[in-house]
């Protein structure tokens, strides 16, 4: 049996406005979703046992201030194979009912690892593209050297009007 929590997440737009106090002015607030909170492994004791656990969780996911509040809407127990919420959503799994969260199903590892292997991509990219950029500077170094020793030589004729030292050579 797994436990879930859903939320409802709202902000007061009110409290934006430069000339708006809390508890005197007239508050302006938009839902705008709300969050599934899933404590696995859940013992059923009763109703009252996990209203409870409920309400002992709620100090750690939700809050409420002239800004916006977060609050609990309802809970379930339900089955470990049961859907939770829609495929676009990603609910939070609260491990050891403690607030050491792993998102989605995954674990911390797991989310480490991916940022771990972005990081290296990027890393690849950018000394790839420094590479590139330093071959193309040599290149461009090698054939201005090239073209001065056969201009300075009497090979070719000064056609790009650079007019080379051909006393440093």
């Amino acid at each position: 049996m797994k436990l879930v929590i859903q939320t409802q997440y709202k902000e007061n737009y009110a409290a934006h406005d430069e000339d708006y106090v809390h508890g005197v002015s007239e508050p302006y607030w938009k839902f705008k979703g709300g969050s599934t909170y899933v404590v696995p492994s859940y013992e059923f004791g009763s109703v009252e046992a996990t209203q409870n656990d409920v309400d002992n969780l709620e100090a750690e996911i939700c809050f409420s201030n002239e800004c916006a509040e977060e609050y609990v809407l309802g809970w379930s127990v339900r089955e470990d194979n049961s859907r939770v919420c829609k495929d676009w959503e990603t609910p939070t799994i609260m491990v050891d009912r403690k607030k050491r969260l792993a998102t989605g199903y995954k674990t911390i590892r797991t989310k480490m690892k991916t940022v771990l292997a972005k990081a290296i991509v990027a890393i690849s990219v950018i000394v790839l593209f420094l590479t590139v950029s330093a071959m193309d500077y040599r290149d461009k170094v090698a054939e201005e050297k090239h073209y001065a020793h056969m201009v300075c030589n009497g090979h070719w004729p000064d056609y790009a009007n650079i007019e080379p030292d051909c006393k440093t050579l």
